[in-house]
């Protein structure tokens, strides 16, 4: 037939509004079990809205790709490369938009000082980020990041002289840090992580997405397919 059944703005509206169906259900499902919490939950559910994805012919998507490989071409950057992790970068094949990579190890083996790292790289490195911890408080976390950057012991925060520490140089990642961010500990969905980072996006070009850990994700059925629920194990 040369006439559409349906129209294109028709399947975004349907999509959309199926997309809202399942976030209506998984606040349901809060409501359930945080009563208590019920306006701030309602109202951090209406203040977030829930688009259709865009998409392409293969046509498009394909001279989509010739420019932007040969922008990457012209300024030689195939690859996201992390000072200081450059044999890491290259062994992942670059912290690259749209690429998950995943760590793994036993408790108490450093793989929060380890994001905190690539974190503190992402800053030296020119890169907006987003540090998505879901394990301890935001005062704690901050704290492990200074002990880090400036190699200071926790009882040197008990002296007033710290302070002098970690403002007495200026560093670009101080002035890069204020467009980078960091969570205060909630345990998130992976409804809620996307609607965070696309909250932010809207303001600032975000470039890589660190989260610490997985497993606190919270359970969400409508939206984890079988394989992350694979990962989560």
């Amino acid at each position: 037939s040369n006439h559409d059944i349906v129209s294109l703005d028709e399947v975004k509206i349907f999509y959309g509004d199926y997309l809202n169906f399942l976030r209506t259900k998984e606040l349901v499902s809060k409501l359930v079990q945080q009563p208590d919490k019920g306006i701030e939950l309602c109202n951090n559910f209406l203040n977030k809205k829930t688009s259709a994805k865009g998409y392409s012919s293969l046509y498009e998507s394909v001279e989509s790709f010739v420019k932007e490989n040969e922008r990457k071409i012209k300024e030689n950057k195939f690859n996201t490369v992390l000072k200081g992790f450059e044999q890491l970068s290259k062994i992942i094949d670059g912290f690259n938009p749209g690429r998950v990579t995943i760590v793994t190890a036993p408790t108490g083996f450093g793989k929060t000082n380890f994001a905190i790292n690539l974190f503190k790289s992402a800053l030296a490195s020119g890169l907006n980020s987003i540090f998505i911890n879901m394990e301890m408080e935001q005062t704690d976390l901050t704290k492990r990041f200074l002990q880090s950057q400036y190699s200071m012991s926790q009882y040197e925060f008990n002296n007033p002289e710290y302070i002098n520490k970690i403002t007495g140089v200026t560093k670009p990642w101080m002035e890069l840090g204020q467009t980078s961010f960091l969570t205060d500990g909630t345990s998130l969905s992976l409804w809620e992580i996307d609607s965070l980072i696309v909250d932010i996006k809207k303001k600032n070009k975000i470039d890589i997405v660190f989260c610490d850990y997985d497993q606190q994700i919270i359970d969400d059925s409508n939206y984890k397919d079988d394989e992350w629920k694979f990962i989560l194990k």
